[in-house]
This record gives structure tokens, sequence and C-alpha cells, in this order.
């Protein structure tokens, strides 16, 4: 049977990028470390978008606590590539959020008080 070029040279090299990177990822806590922090984590959330932010500052959480929890140095990113994603992750959130409140703002009808003041909810 014909093999595909660069297939099994792209599976060898994601093999290798795989024990990289969930060693620093996992450590001694088990392969699914990150995951399992990361499901956490989400569940404190009720919006499903909300949700998404929490899984992807979770995992880069649980990374954090391996890599600052050991002595070797990472494998990959550095620590401080880590807290750099997670503040990125947290700065498109609240952006996210700040226009999702703004979009539900707008949305309501503009309400008149008794002194003629017009107000948003």
């Amino acid at each position: 049977m014909p093999v595909i070029p660069g297939v099994l040279e792209t599976f060898e090299k994601l093999g290798k990028l795989h024990i990289i990177k969930n060693d620093d990822y996992s450590g001694d806590r088990g392969p699914f470390f990150n995951f399992n922090c990361a499901e956490y984590i989400s569940s404190w959330f009720s919006n499903a978008k909300d949700k998404v932010y929490a899984v992807m500052i979770g995992i880069k959480l649980a990374r954090l606590a391996i890599l600052l929890s050991s002595s070797k140095a990472p494998n990959n990113e550095s620590i401080e590539d880590s807290f750099d994603d997670a503040i990125v992750y947290m700065t498109i959130w609240k952006a996210d959020y700040v226009g999702r409140k703004d979009a539900r703002r707008n949305s309501m009808p503009n309400m008149q008080s008794q002194d003629g003041i017009t107000n948003q909810y």
C-alpha cells in the first residue's frame, strides 16, 4: 500500500511535540490535569460563551500550576508566555463581555422618567 508523502513524518513530529507539551501541561498530575482544571473552572459559569473563555484560561492556569511547582524549566513556551496568554484571554473576554452588555443595553427600550429625563436600562 502506498504511503502518502509527509503523513508519517507529520505523525512523528506530532508525537515528539505531544511529549514536550504534555510534560509542561500535566507534569506528575496526569495527562488530563489541565482539562480537569479547565472543566472545573468552567463549571462556575452559566453562560456558554463565558465557559469557553474560562476553559482557555483554566488550561493556562493549570499549566502555570505545573510549571511554577516544578524545578524544571519549561520544554515549550516560557512561564511568562503562559501569563501573557492568560492576560490576553482575560482582555479579550472583558472586551466581549462589555460588547455583549452594551448590546443588551442598546436593545432595551428607552424609559422616560417623570422629570422628562430619558434613562436606558
